[in-house]
């Protein structure tokens, strides 16, 4: 401190470290609409974040396709790993019956957050 005699000045350095994916964020993607069995004009990208909203690199999500009510589709569920900062992203191929879906995110048994998409004829 300046100007007080026999205080000594202390700097630290800090460095931390993100926890466990707690949602995520939606970059690029959301809300696309598209012809059935086909791929979405654009990929899904999204950024995977902790409870202080900090990126989460190098984590593994899962995607499931779900109906525009949230039930589950009887189809494999898609894995993304996320890069250093955070971000993942993947095209998405609709199903072959119309209507809204969504796509859920979720990490081990956290729920993530959704994308949504509607196929059409």
């Amino acid at each position: 401190v300046p100007g007080r005699a026999g205080v000594a000045a202390l700097a630290l350095a800090v460095t931390g470290q993100a926890g466990p994916p707690a949602s995520i964020q939606i970059v690029s993607g959301d809300a696309q609409v598209g012809v059935v069995t086909y791929d979405l004009g654009a990929p899904v990208v999204i950024r995977a974040v902790d409870a202080f909203a900090n990126a989460t690199g190098g984590v593994t999500l899962r995607a499931q396709l779900r109906d525009g009510g949230g039930n589950p589709r009887p189809v494999p569920p898609l894995d993304l790993t996320t890069d250093a900062a955070g971000t993942g992203s993947l095209v998405w191929t609709l199903p072959e019956d119309p209507g809204p879906y969504q796509l859920a995110f979720s990490s081990g048994a956290t729920a993530l957050g959704i994308v949504r998409g509607t196929a059409y004829r």
